[in-house]
């Protein structure tokens, strides 16, 4: 057992947890279209039309209106009923309102993880493409910031597809279309694959509705964003194009400014209930303390739960691996990319973590929106995550507690290099409790070692 599992039972960081409290200034948010859902307070088990698999507020429901009044295809209405999904949720149908009236033919959709915006759209692009009787193809593009996304995302897609005489392709490494294998409707795939497929062998000029997915995990990788724009010289200047987005920082702000796109923004604030996480600021002078650090705070043998423990890059990954290796610890590592993990290897480690087979995960975070495990009550973020103006990057902090079940007492680790304390970690006054800053203490690497009480 962990310390932090024993404090949590003896309930020593509970306590202790109030004191060396830091705050911050709130952030300054887009007052674009703000659609805001109603509080909730109770959990139910009521699955949602969604890709993800989550069980959200039954108050979340709009169940005043249902699938069926809507504009959709009778064919697609069909296959959503036989799939047992009637109500929309709040969000959806604040989305799905804005597309069906047709007044913009570019959007930015800006709305919380969870809230099954990325089905929701889904749904919307098959009705287009039932309604659609042209032979020109491939009618549409969903650009998928990894692998996995795409994978999940056309899953989904496939599912609800089948039976309404669409075609959905997920484009892998290597696919190659001969002439009489293009009549496709719909290509869900990431960047580099779907730009390699435009320059080799299948033309896209003739997309219709372009959508980038996710958009916000490709703002730490601005390959992808300059690999997406080539994507888009390609296509029709008539396309349509979506960017749904969790958050929007400067770089993707001025990304989708590059695009010179006439555009509507729809944003969704959520208030689904949020669970006080423990979050402690650990100081780190050297890599040795901050990896004798992370053993402190997790029982790489003993451990009850799962924690993931997320590094920046490939490079910090690959050396905290070297140091933990000399000591025939317990985990799992999941990269991707050249000398990292096939996507048969990555399914595998992300099934195994799924089913609990194994304690441990450390990984980049590309892999963070596809991690699904249960029994994750930690999350470490090994290094200290920076916005392009060198603070911290108060949205990807938030990001990286996704894979943390709000059901159980979680706790949330940052490594801060001791060099950038001050200036990252200066105490700010706030008295909003919902502040980033609110419920978070700091503590030295060195005194984490001697005591885990706060």
């Amino acid at each position: 057992m962990s310390r932090w599992d024993k404090c949590c039972r003896s309930g020593t960081f509970n306590k202790n947890f109030g004191s060396n409290k830091i705050s911050g200034e709130r952030p300054s948010r887009n007052e674009v279209f703000i659609l805001r859902e109603p509080e909730t307070s109770t959990r139910s088990s009521i699955s949602t039309f969604d890709t993800d698999n989550y069980a959200v507020e039954e108050t979340d429901f709009c169940y005043e209106v249902s699938f069926s009044d809507m504009q959709f295809h009778v064919k697609l209405l069909k296959e959503i009923n036989e799939a047992g999904f009637y109500h929309p949720r709040k969000t959806q149908k604040e989305i799905l309102s804005s597309l069906f009236e047709r007044f913009y033919r570019c959007y930015v959709i800006h709305a919380p993880d969870k809230s099954g915006k990325t089905s929701v759209i889904l749904l919307w692009i098959l009705n287009e493409l039932l309604h659609d009787e042209t032979k020109e193809y491939p009618k549409a593009l969903i650009v998928c910031p990894t692998h996995e996304i795409a994978e999940s995302t056309y899953l989904f897609a496939e599912k609800i597809a089948k039976n309404c005489e669409i075609k959905v392709c997920l484009v892998k490494k290597g696919t190659h279309f001969n002439k009489s294998d293009k009549m496709i409707d719909l290509i869900i795939s990431t960047p580099e694959k779907i730009l390699h497929l435009a320059e080799t062998s299948m033309s896209i000029q003739n997309v219709k509705i372009f959508i980038l997915n996710e958009a916000h995990c490709m703002s730490s990788s601005p390959g992808n964003l300059r690999t997406v724009s080539r994507i888009k010289s390609r296509v029709s200047s008539r396309c349509c194009y979506m960017i749904c987005t969790a958050f929007i920082n400067k770089i993707l702000y001025d990304f989708i400014n590059s695009l010179s796109l006439q555009y509507k923004k729809i944003e969704i604030e959520s208030s689904m209930k949020k669970y006080p996480f423990k979050e402690v600021f650990v100081i780190y002078s050297s890599m040795e303390e901050r990896v004798n650090a992370l053993k402190c705070l997790e029982d790489f043998k003993h451990c009850q739960d799962q924690t993931v423990v997320f590094c920046c890059n490939k490079d910090t990954l690959t050396q905290l691996k070297n140091c933990l290796k000399t000591e025939c610890l317990s985990y799992e590592v999941l990269t991707g990319g050249s000398n990292g993990l096939t996507v048969s290897q990555r399914k595998y480690v992300l099934e195994q973590f799924k089913e609990n087979k194994f304690k441990v995960l450390i990984s980049t975070y590309s892999f963070l929106r596809v991690i699904e495990a249960k029994n994750v009550t930690k999350v470490i973020n090994f290094e200290q995550i920076l916005n392009e103006k060198r603070k911290l990057d108060i949205e990807k902090y938030k990001e990286s507690k996704i894979p943390l079940n709000c059901k159980k007492s979680c706790l949330v680790v940052n490594f801060i290099e001791k060099s950038w304390e001050n200036f990252l970690l200066k105490d700010q006054t706030t008295s909003d409790e919902s502040h980033f800053f609110a419920n978070t203490t700091i503590k030295s690497a060195l005194e984490l070692l001697k005591d885990m009480s706060i």
